[in-house]
């Protein structure tokens, strides 16, 4: 099986860059398919897993917290994150119980 994630082309992300608010796969300049190879229980490889796990957008990091099958230390990391949705949904993976 092939990661099929997006993943950033760019890792020099800065705050008044007119990219940064671009979404997985809108922008061909900021976004590019991962062709990894993955095991058939992980969708998103352990490389896409940690960029998108450490992108300084809040709407990706919350739409890596709701795929099921992460490695335990990208959930870990998505667990501790300071936007609060994202660290429930990461919770939910592990069937945790989030109040």
């Amino acid at each position: 099986m092939r990661c099929r994630a997006w993943r950033p082309q760019r890792l020099d992300w800065q705050a008044q860059d007119a990219h940064l608010g671009h979404r997985p796969g809108r922008c061909r300049v900021c976004w590019g398919r991962c062709r990894n190879k993955t095991p058939k229980t992980r969708p998103v490889c352990l490389d896409c897993q940690q960029l998108l796990a450490g992108h300084p957008d809040v709407a990706v990091r919350r739409w890596l917290a709701a795929v099921p099958g992460l490695d335990p230390s990208t959930v870990a990391r998505l667990m501790a994150d300071g936007d609060p949705q994202t660290a429930q949904a990461a919770a939910r993976l592990c069937d945790l119980d989030w109040e």
